[in-house]
C-alpha cells in the first residue's frame, strides 16, 4: 500500500510538471518517490534485467541511449529510457515511474538507463541490468571528477562476472573492463581515411590501465581512440577478425556510410564519434538477438537529442553548430574533426566560455583551456578555414595563443573579448564567406539562437540521410 500511494503521488507530480513545462523536472518524480519511500525501486514488477541496458562513460552516453532506444523500436520492440539526460538515480527511478502501471508493472520489453559515471554503482545496485555499455573513460569535468583513474576505479569496483559488458575496442580504459566481466563484446572502427597522429610537443598519451606503462597508438580516429598497444604488458586492441568484435569498416564520410558486420549503414549526422556510437548500438542489438539490419536501417531517420548538431539560415549565411562540451578534449576534437570534413571555404567561430554550475555554492563557476592543448587542430586548419573568430569574455587570448602554437597565420585570427551574441555576430556579419561553423557550449548557443531568430533566421528542413555539411534539424 505504501508503494502504491507513493507511485500515485509521483505520477501526479510528473503529470503536473508536464503541464507546466515538458522539458523540466525530469528527475523530480523519482526524487519525491525515494524521499517518501527509500526502498521504492525494490517494488517494481515485470522487470527482466537480462533485457536491461545501462549506458555509462565520459562521452556519448545521451546519444547512444537515444540511438539504442530508436533501434530497439525499429526492431519492433518497446523500451523505456531516460532520454532527457537525467542520468542519476532520481532520473532512473523517474523513468520507471513513467513507464510502469500504477501498480509498478513495467510496460516495455527493454529498459535503457543512461548513467552518470559517479552514479553508476548506485544505479546498478537499484537496477542490476545484465548489459553494461561503457563508451569511454576520458578526462572530463576536472573540477568534479579529477583525473580519469578516479572514475575508472569507481566503475571497476562495480563490474562483475554477472555482467555482459560492451567496451570500446579502441579506447584503452574502456577495453580493459572486459577482464572483470563475465562476458565482453567489443565495438570499434577500422582506421578512418581521416585518422591522425599526435606527435607535437604539447601532445600526451595515457598510462596503461593494467600496468601503467605508456600506451602507444598506431593511429587515432578520435582523441585517445584508435588502434593501441601497451609498451609494457602488451595489452592491446583486439583483432577486428574476432567474432566478439563488432567494428565499423569502410567508413566513408564523403558519402556518409560504413559497414558493420556485413550490413551497410548510414552514419547518423556523419560525424566521426557517431561511427563508434553506431558500432556500439549494433553490438548491443546483435547480442540481444535483434535484427541489426533493421536497426541499421532505422539510423536513416534517427534524430538526435536537441542541441548536438544543428543548421540555421541566418541572413545570407548558413550557421552550422557543433556542440562542444568544453569539459574534455574529446568533444572539442570531435567538433573540430566534424567541421574539418567540410573542405569548402568556411569561417570558424570558436568560443571557450565560463562554465556555470547550477549550484555555485557546491562548485564555483570556472574556466579552463587545458583541453585545447590536447586537441589536434591541423585537420581543421587544412580544410579551408578562411578565418577563425576566437570569442570569450575571459580566455579568447588563451585560445589565440594555442592556435599560434599550431602555426596559424595571425591574419586569419580575429579576437572578440566578449561572448555576447551581438558582438560575436557583428564579426560574423562582416565576413564575406557564407559558410560559418560555431563551436561552443550548448548553453551559449541557446543564447545565440535567441539573437539570430530576432534577426529573422530560418529553420532548415531536416535531411537525415546526408552528411553533416548538408544536414540540419528542426530546433
Amino acid at each position: 500500500m505504501r508503494f502504491f500511494a507513493v507511485m500515485l503521488i509521483a505520477k501526479s507530480v510528473r503529470a503536473l510538471i508536464r503541464l507546466i513545462d515538458k522539458q523540466r523536472g525530469t528527475d523530480f518524480p523519482g526524487r519525491i518517490a525515494l524521499k517518501l519511500y527509500p526502498n521504492f525501486n525494490l517494488n517494481f514488477k515485470n522487470i527482466n534485467h537480462d533485457k536491461g541496458i545501462i549506458v555509462t562513460g565520459s562521452n556519448g552516453k545521451s546519444t547512444v541511449t537515444n540511438m539504442l532506444y530508436h533501434s530497439i523500436k525499429e526492431c519492433g520492440c518497446t523500451a523505456a529510457a531516460n532520454l532527457a539526460g537525467s542520468n542519476m538515480i532520481n532520473g532512473a527511478v523517474s523513468m520507471f515511474i513513467e513507464n510502469c502501471t500504477i501498480f509498478g508493472k513495467l510496460k516495455t520489453d527493454y529498459y535503457i538507463i543512461e548513467a552518470d559515471e559517479r552514479s553508476f554503482p548506485l544505479i546498478y545496485k537499484a537496477f542490476p541490468a545484465k548489459n553494461i555499455l561503457i563508451t569511454n573513460i576520458m578526462q572530463d569535468q576536472v573540477h568534479r571528477n579529477g583525473e580519469p583513474d578516479f572514475i575508472y576505479q569507481i566503475l571497476k569496483k562495480t563490474i562483475n562476472k554477472n555482467m555482459r559488458v560492451f567496451v570500446n575496442n579502441d579506447e584503452p580504459r574502456s577495453a580493459s573492463f572486459a577482464e572483470y566481466a563475465g562476458e565482453a563484446v567489443y565495438f570499434g572502427a577500422d582506421k578512418f581515411a581521416e585518422a591522425f597522429y599526435k606527435n607535437g610537443f604539447t601532445d600526451v598519451t595515457l598510462p596503461c590501465p593494467i600496468c601503467s606503462s605508456k600506451i602507444e597508438f598506431e593511429f587515432l580516429n578520435l582523441s585517445n581512440t584508435g588502434r593501441f598497444k601497451c609498451s609494457g604488458c602488451g595489452f592491446a586492441s583486439e583483432s577486428l577478425s574476432k567474432d566478439f568484435v563488432i567494428a565499423a569498416s569502410d567508413t566513408d564520410f564523403e558519402n556518409g556510410n560504413c559497414t558493420v558486420k556485413g550490413t551497410s549503414c548510414v552514419i547518423p549526422y556523419n560525424m566521426p564519434s557517431m561511427v563508434y556510437n553506431l558500432s556500439a548500438v549494433l553490438a548491443v542489438c546483435d547480442s540481444l538477438g535483434l535484427n541489426i539490419e533493421k536497426a541499421a536501417e532505422g539510423m536513416k531517420n534517427f534524430i538526435n537529442v536537441a542541441g548536438r548538431a544543428e543548421t540555421i539560415k541566418y541572413k545570407d549565411k548558413t550557421i552550422k553548430y557543433i556542440r562542444m562540451k568544453q569539459e574534455n578534449p574529446e568533444t572539442l576534437q570531435d567538433a573540430l574533426n566534424a567541421a574539418a570534413l567540410d573542405k569548402t571555404p568556411k569561417i570558424i567561430a570558436l568560443g571557450l566560455c565560463t562554465l556555470k554550475e547550477r549550484r555555485p555554492e557546491w562548485q564555483p563557476h570556472y574556466t579552463n583551456t587545458y583541453y585545447a592543448y590536447e586537441s589536434d587542430f591541423k585537420p581543421l586548419l587544412n580544410s579551408g578555414a578562411e578565418k577563425i573568430i576566437c570569442f570569450s569574455e575571459y580566455v579568447c587570448y588563451d585560445i589565440v595563443n594555442r592556435l599560434k602554437y599550431e602555426g596559424v597565420d595571425q591574419d586569419k585570427l580575429e579576437i572578440i573579448d566578449s561572448d555576447k551574441a551581438e558582438d560575436v555576430f557583428a564579426a560574423i556579419d562582416k565576413c564575406v564567406c557564407r559558410n560559418v561553423y560555431i563551436i561552443t557550449l550548448m548553453s551559449k548557443m541557446n543564447e545565440f539562437k535567441k539573437y539570430i531568430y530576432k534577426n529573422k533566421a530560418k529553420k532548415v528542413k531536416n535531411e537525415p540521410n546526408k552528411s553533416f555539411m548538408g544536414l540540419s534539424r528542426y530546433l
